[in-house]
């Protein structure tokens, strides 16, 4: 009975353990899923934030004073800081003179809502507008009209741009955001609130002009910079990535030889360029080095996402040179675009009276200020190094003013020459057969005669080392040569009086 007993308690205590590792499973999932969804499409209804007494008229308050275009000026009011219900997401009107937007409005999803949009311009406009996706390549960033920072500014700008543009164009929208509201003002129309005759594209770009020309208002130029930038826009690039400006990647080596760091990496987008917005990094290092990322400072990067700017690999090296594969170290870089891509909700449900899409009711129709993004890779990995040593045979230690000359073993071709320092030489090669020769030796050295071959295979790095001699001091001995002739001809010369001193005096002892 007691082992029975402890069966259906180990049992189920099993079955607890599986369904307790289950749910944290799915909730961890399930959690990654619904942060990914702060900054995606909804994927259920949703209301907006308006509560009907925050209106924004930027260019009515650049004009105020101007009685020239007073009539006019009430096209450009929009609701402030018009946003889903949670204030994440901006909304935009699309249906300028229809009764939008309502406090009680419901967004829900259904067959045909959303409606995804297709035309280019309007895409633009809201992909480098304002938006929560794009923070980094927007209309507002080259600071052309000056900076702005205030989001309900970038959304006022935007929104005018968009009113502005399907204006422009409303011969392609009189089925959907250009609805006819009466028989001679539709949704999409700017007109005299006086007389309700329609203006021109040009009168209201006049209006913009002139509000931009008053003192802290120029930045209102971005509509109409916004708006000529959407005209021109009609077809999405392949989005690529390149990881650097060439084919190799220098390297600085500290001058105790113990670190490499590289020049400074800036990915950019090879095509879509307009779209790009920010680049992120993984370095794979499966060797172990200890390689990581820094900035251009040579502080370590911790964060390697959403970035802009430049970084550098540094790579710790050991005494064991050619144990090192840089090779194996690899760069994995992720661009992200804008991928253009954009959604209007019509409103499904209020208490207020409204049209439906048979125009029934008035009914109100808003982009999604969310912006969709695509990614491109590209990838580097380091190549390997040869390093060149012209040292003392004895006391192993760097000699300057060598020349030396590296060879392809096969064609005897030069590729590099350099004359040495106090430091080893650290070049890329191509993989092959070479070989190291020195033409002129450092002073107080006997010249290397023999070359050094050696080969660049590319899975680890090469030194190469070459050692001189010093040279041998030899005594001058010709000195003693070129005397010893004339210590030589004076004996002789000495020995010759001698003998004709001897000759001379026998002869005479014979003549007596």
């Amino acid at each position: 009975m007691v082992k029975n007993n402890y069966k259906i308690i180990m049992g189920c205590s099993c079955l607890l353990l599986i369904f307790s590792c289950t749910l944290l499973y799915l909730f961890n999932d399930s959690y990654a899923i619904e942060e990914n969804r702060t900054k995606a499409l909804p994927t259920s209804a949703f209301t907006s934030n308006y509560t009907g007494n925050k209106r924004t008229n930027l260019i009515q308050d650049a004009l105020k004073n101007n009685a020239t275009y007073m009539h006019y000026l009430h096209n450009f009011e929009i609701a402030t800081n018009y946003k889903t219900s949670d204030n994440q997401t901006p909304l935009y009107n699309m249906m300028k003179n229809l009764i939008d937007p309502t406090t009680t409005e419901k967004f829900e999803l259904i067959e045909d809502n959303p409606t995804e949009i297709l035309d280019m311009g309007i895409l633009y406009i809201l992909s480098h507008g304002y938006n929560p996706t794009n923070t980094t390549n927007t209309v507002f960033s080259s600071n052309q009209y000056g900076g702005v920072s205030d989001n309900n500014t970038k959304q006022y700008i935007t929104q005018i741009a968009l009113w502005l543009y399907l204006f422009e164009h409303k011969d392609k929208f009189n089925d959907t955001y250009c609805l006819e509201k009466t028989d001679t003002v539709n949704a999409c129309d700017f007109y005299s609130n006086t007389n309700m005759n329609v203006m021109t594209p040009n009168y209201i770009r006049t209006i913009i002009k002139e509000s931009s020309k008053v003192s802290g208002y120029n930045y209102l130029n971005y509509i109409t910079l916004l708006v000529d930038k959407a005209n021109t826009y009609s077809v999405y690039p392949n989005s690529t990535m390149i990881a650097i400006d060439g084919e190799t990647l220098n390297y600085i080596i500290a001058s105790d030889g113990t670190s490499l760091t590289t020049e400074e990496i800036t990915p950019a987008a090879k095509d879509n360029v307009e779209n790009y917005l920010y680049y992120s990094v993984t370095l794979k290092d499966p060797n172990k080095y200890g390689a990581y990322l820094v900035d251009s400072n040579n502080n370590k990067i911790t964060n390697t996402t959403n970035l802009t700017g430049s970084f550098k690999i540094y790579v710790p090296l050991k005494e064991e040179l050619d144990k090192i594969d840089l090779s194996s170290i690899h760069v994995n870089i992720t661009g992200t675009f804008a991928s253009l891509k954009g959604y209007s909700y019509r409103v499904t449900d209020s208490e207020e009276k409204l049209l439906d899409k048979n125009k029934e009711q008035v009914y109100s129709d808003v982009l999604f200020g969310y912006v969709p993004t695509e990614t491109a890779t590209a990838s580097l990995k380091l190549n390997n190094i040869v390093k060149i040593s012209k040292v003392d045979i004895a006391t192993k230690k760097e000699l300057p003013g060598a020349i030396l000359e590296i060879k392809k073993k096969e064609t005897e071709e030069v590729v590099e020459q350099w004359k040495s320092t106090q430091k080893p030489k650290y070049l890329f090669l191509e993989n092959g057969d070479y070989s190291l020769c020195e033409t002129i030796a450092p002073e107080g050295y006997e010249l290397k005669k023999e070359c050094i071959d050696f080969s660049v295979e590319g899975d680890k790095i090469v030194s190469v080392v070459m050692e001189n001699e010093k040279t041998v001091d030899v005594p001058n001995t010709s000195m003693f040569k070129s005397k010893g002739i004339y210590i030589f001809g004076s004996i002789i010369g000495i020995l010759g009086i001698g003998f004709i001193i001897i000759a001379s005096k026998q002869k005479n002892k014979k003549a007596k």
